[in-house]
């Protein structure tokens, strides 16, 4: 699953008028740019299952229950770093602005 920055973008736009503070944690998955375009992983932190090679039931069913483990940590992931992302955005928004308010009242 990749979110683009628009889609970061405007979950700031959307979710952060009332946030006052970026938290103090990080971003739980793995963000990273190629050429302008920012790219992100959620299973930075989650453990893959393998896949059983074999017919036994119990492997099968263990790997079914690490599956779902394994897919709700990513949806952890990303719905805490979707957070994370909304509330460092608009923090960084408020205070730009409130920089530039101060200029602009100061008369530079």
């Amino acid at each position: 699953m990749k979110i683009s920055v628009a889609v970061i973008l405007a979950a700031g736009v959307a979710f952060g008028s009332g946030l006052t503070a970026a938290p103090l944690m990080g971003p739980k998955g793995g963000f990273s740019t190629l050429f302008f375009r920012l790219e992100y992983d959620p299973s930075k932190n989650c453990s893959k299952p393998i896949r059983p090679y074999g017919n036994d039931r119990f492997a099968w069913e263990s790997y079914k229950s690490d599956a779902a483990r394994y897919v709700r940590c990513m949806q952890d992931a990303a719905e805490a770093d979707m957070g994370y992302a909304s509330e460092v955005i608009a923090e960084g928004y408020k205070e730009k602005l409130a920089e530039f308010r101060r200029e602009v009242e100061s008369g530079f």
